[in-house]
């Protein structure tokens, strides 16, 4: 099992980005802006030591009657750009744990990659 590194848990999981004001970011709340025809608020985070951080900017779009994530726009210094969209959230699924084990004897040749 190889265990991922902090940019490689950024650039995978869109829910990471969430907690990016914590470490190496500034953040503002910018205007209240429609999407999809909801008003949402945007977020801004910057990087503060851009040469440091793969992502420069990142602009979180939260539902104002909920406060649910809906849109996530991610820079890259690069230019690259990444936009997420959900569309849609379902609370308090049941799954079997089975569901979540992998079974190694099916795969012998896969190198497993841990995100936890």
């Amino acid at each position: 099992i190889t265990t991922p590194t902090m940019e490689e848990l950024q650039s995978l999981n869109p829910y990471t980005l969430l907690s990016l004001h914590r470490n190496g970011f500034e953040y503002k709340q910018g205007t209240t802006v429609q999407f999809q025809g909801k008003p949402v608020y945007e977020i801004i985070l910057k990087a503060v030591a851009k040469s440091e951080q793969a992502i420069s900017n990142i602009r979180l779009y939260i539902a104002k009657e909920s406060y649910q994530p809906v849109h996530i726009v991610m820079e890259q210094g690069e230019g690259n750009r990444s936009e997420i969209t959900v569309t849609n959230y379902q609370n308090r699924q049941k799954y079997d744990d089975t569901l979540f084990t992998f079974d190694k004897k099916n795969y012998p040749c896969v190198e497993m990659i841990d995100l936890r």
